[in-house]
């Protein structure tokens, strides 16, 4: 990875009905009112990788965060360096 080649992209919301819909038990996981969602762009392709990826984001999201790993969603959207474009309107690694 380049140096600097990092991006974060944070929006919280308040936790009002209006921000947000889930249902407390999915897939057999009671979860409360602090749901978190986090929703990575990465090229992580092997499946034992992201295996490791959530569960070490959800390890870090409890310890600095205190917030419960049952409320924790984390959406891995995979992609390659030709699905960016880093300005200005270029697409760098094409």
């Amino acid at each position: 990875m380049p140096e600097n080649d990092y991006f974060q992209l944070v929006k919280a919301h308040s936790n009002t009905s209006s921000d947000s819909i889930t249902h407390g038990d999915y897939l057999g996981v009671e979860r409360d009112s602090g749901i978190v969602f986090i929703r990575y762009s990465c090229a992580l392709s092997e499946r034992k990788k992201k295996k490791q990826f959530c569960a070490r984001t959800a390890d870090l999201v409890k310890e600095n965060m205190s917030i419960d790993e049952k409320n924790l969603f984390v959406v891995l959207t995979e992609n390659t360096p030709a699905d960016w474009s880093l300005g200005p309107g270029v697409a760098q690694y094409l």
